[in-house]
């Protein structure tokens, strides 16, 4: 995998490189900090391997489940970089949900704004993927005030995704926005044992990939039957 990927995938996991060689247990930090500077050789594949699975990577992109992943700031270098992450995880495209917390409005203290401003929420859907699913957060800095009204004006615009309407994610209205009780919208931005069903569920997601042929292979691998083996069974081979 490319290593400018993985490096990204790092950083929106929240994750410096002392940390992710602490967690992975079998690098060292300084090895992986030259690896991600482009130093091929610095560790093998094997320790690579431990690297992914911490990132919840696998050699053919990202495995099944809930992927958690926080842009940074609203500089317009931080949301290209995620941008671009998605686009190369999910080449078919993704429908976006975006969800905010029902109790938006809160009373503020000038002096305090800043722990009051609301984390922006994005459930990406990939749409050959079906077992997958990207949450993709932000929280506004005090320069971004206007997230505070009916209107968020900070979107995906180059994920090449449509929202469950069909249209397109740079132009999310006010209505466009799934308003969540503050439980459950902490549930999706954090709860580890959130499952993707569970997840589907909640957003009222329902036949969200059609059944393509990389879904089918997905869902046979899960009961773990080959599409052959299927065929056989009903009868087609």
């Amino acid at each position: 995998m490319d290593v400018k990927i993985v490096n990204l995938v790092r950083e929106l996991r929240g994750l410096s490189i002392r940390e992710l060689a602490r967690r992975t247990g079998s690098v060292q930090p300084r090895n992986l900090a030259s690896h991600f500077a482009g130093q091929s050789g610095k560790v093998s594949q094997e320790k690579l391997s431990g690297v992914y699975r911490v990132l919840d990577l696998s050699e053919n992109g990202l495995v099944s489940g809930i992927h958690r992943w926080v842009i940074p700031s609203a500089m317009t270098s931080d949301v290209e970089k995620a941008e671009y992450i998605v686009r190369e995880f999910c080449p078919g495209g993704v429908k976006v949900y975006p969800l905010c917390s029902a109790n938006i409005l809160q009373a503020i203290v000038p002096a305090s704004i800043g722990n009051f401003l609301p984390w922006i929420v994005w459930v990406l859907v990939p749409a050959t993927s079906p077992l997958i699913r990207i949450v993709l957060a932000i929280k506004p800095s005090v320069k971004h005030l206007n997230f505070l009204g009916s209107s968020r004006s900070l979107t995906l615009k180059y994920v090449g995704g449509t929202l469950p309407d069909g249209s397109s994610p740079d132009e999310i209205s006010s209505s466009d926005w799934i308003p969540l009780p503050p439980e459950i919208f902490d549930r999706i931005k954090s709860d580890p044992d959130l499952t993707v069903p569970d997840l589907d569920s909640i957003l009222g997601i329902s036949g969200a990939s059609d059944w393509t042929w990389e879904r089918l292979t997905a869902v046979l691998q899960g009961k773990g039957m080959t599409p052959e083996e299927a065929a056989r069974k009903m009868g087609i081979l």
